[in-house]
Parts: structure tokens; sequence; C-alpha cells
């Protein structure tokens, strides 16, 4: 269980799609298909690698690895294929970071701007029109993360799907809530498959999330516990500051 829910790192990025809909033309058709596409080709290239490495390798040998896919690529190609391997692994997870940093700034922007969090994350630098104080918040949550894993890239990588988990809690809780709340609601793209107005997949999407949340070692829990909880402090305090100053002019 523990493995499974450590694999759902490999798919981190695909719900980032949807937070530079913006940018897309008719995103309403094109953001859906392009997730549900993009999520079923790679499956099948993930599968592919894992079939090509255990008929190369044996999975006796790779479990006892620090580094499995090198053991393979070393096995192919020899030492080339290390360092071409280590080459794309670079470029790759660089690409990965850059993107969180652009979705995650733009998730905090969003969010300001529709009130639910404080109002200085919807800042825009006027030159570069981005926005430089959410983009500043992620990098600083980003290096309080590798802090708390001592720069431990497995421990990074659990902690980055703990949030996952959470977030796809949240996201299949409010997509429920709204079936109920909100029926009449004008839907582009409605989840398939449902029993009267509950919606099954959605369903057993919060099922899974919440189980796979408890499949994590403790310590990695408590830290994103930590990052949490110092998040909702500030905006707390960032949502007080806004309100004295608000009230500070109105006085005026």
């Amino acid at each position: 269980m523990t493995s499974t829910a450590l694999i759902f790192f490999a798919y981190y990025g695909f719900e980032n799609i949807s937070n530079i809909s913006e940018e897309t033309r008719n995103p309403t058709r094109v953001i859906p298909k392009g997730l549900l596409i993009s999520i079923l080709i790679t499956a099948i290239i993930y599968l592919l690698v894992s079939i090509s490495s255990i008929s190369l390798v044996g999975w006796k040998e790779l479990s006892s690895s620090e580094a499995p896919l090198a053991v393979v690529a070393a096995k192919a190609f020899g030492y080339h294929g290390i360092i071409l391997l280590s080459v794309i692994a670079l470029f790759a997870t660089t690409n990965t970071v850059l993107m969180m940093l652009v979705s995650g700034s733009r998730i905090i922007f969003g969010m300001a701007r529709e009130n639910s969090i404080p109002i200085v994350f919807s800042k825009i630098q006027k030159n570069t029109r981005t926005p430089w104080v959410a983009t500043f918040a992620i990098m600083v949550f980003a290096i309080v993360a590798v802090i708390l894993s001592s720069g431990n890239i497995s421990m990074m990588a659990s902690i980055s799907v703990f949030g996952i988990f959470v977030v796809f809690a949240f996201v299949n809780f409010s997509l429920i809530w709204l079936r109920f709340k909100q029926p009449n609601l004008i839907r582009t793209f409605t989840s398939p498959f449902k029993i009267k107005k509950f919606p099954i997949l959605a369903g057993i999407g919060l099922l899974t999330s919440i189980i796979m949340i408890f499949e994590f070692d403790k310590n990695i829990t408590v830290s994103v516990y930590l990052v949490i909880t110092c998040i909702i402090i500030l905006c707390i305090f960032l949502t007080m500051t806004q309100k004295n100053k608000s009230k500070l002019s109105t006085n005026k």
C-alpha cells in the first residue's frame, strides 16, 4: 500500500493543466480531453517501461538497487546509458519543478483574486504581469519542504504525494458537494457513472485518497501538518492585517 501511495508521484502534475486554462483556446472542451488523453498515454508508457525493466534485469535486482532505472540503462547501453539517463532525468526534474512553481503560484493567485485568501497574494508585477507575491510564497514553501526533508529525495517525494492526496480528497469531496448543492449548474464536462446525484468515481477517489493518507510514515505526516499550520497562521495574520487596514481607511 505504501508503494501504491508513493507511485502517485509519477502522476503528479496532470491536475496542474487546469491551472493554466486561461491561456488555452476553448478550455472547457480542450482541458478535460487533454487530461484524459495525457494520463492514458503516460500510463501506457509507464507500463511498457516497467515490463522492459523487469525483462532486462529482473525484479530481485531492481528491488535491491537504489537507482533501478540506472541499472536497466547500464544493462541495455552500458556506461553511456547511465549518462544519457542522468541527463534526461535532470531536464525532466527541472521542467517538473518549474511547472509546479508556475501552477502553484497561479492557484494562490486565483484564490486571492476570489478573496479566499489574503488579497496581497493577487498582486501583479507591472513589467512582467506575473503574480510575484504568489510566486515568492511558493518559493518559500518549497524551501521549507526541502529543509524539513533534509534533502532526502525519497522523503521529498513522500511529502509531495501526501499533499497530493490531501488535495485530491478535497477535490473529490467538492465535486460530490456541488452535485447536491448546485445540481442545475451548467457543466461542459460531467464525471460519468453516478447513482442518482452521487458521482461514483468521485466517491472512489475520495475514499482512496483518505485511505492512502494513512499509509505514510509519521515523520512525513508531522512535517506536512507543520507546513499546513504555518500556512494557515500566515493567512490568518495577513487577513487580520488587511481587515485592520480597511477599518482605518473607512474611519478616515
